[in-house]
């Protein structure tokens, strides 16, 4: 997985963010794609690498943040993981 830190990163982190918020984040195998995890509950899928955050496409669901995003090893599926609504 990625580092979320770094110049290639950078457009994960949505404005107004304290540097919390992002939870994880997890990079396809041909590093092409990565998704992130936030505390709103949002699932972003962002070109790799990220620089700019206006540039991905959000999805919501998780009633609570998302704590865990992972690609399959085949990178044909994301998995991500609720908090407090404990779904996946």
């Amino acid at each position: 997985d990625p580092l979320i830190a770094g110049w290639d990163v950078e457009g994960l982190y949505q404005s107004g963010w304290d540097g919390t918020d992002l939870n994880d984040a997890t990079i396809t195998s041909d590093a092409r794609l990565v998704a992130t995890g936030d505390d709103y509950g949002t699932v972003r899928l962002h070109n790799f690498p990220s620089t700019d955050n206006k540039t991905c496409l959000a999805y919501g669901g998780h009633a609570e943040f998302v704590v865990g995003v992972e690609f399959l090893r085949d990178d044909s599926q994301l998995i991500t993981c609720g908090g407090n609504d404990m779904a996946i």
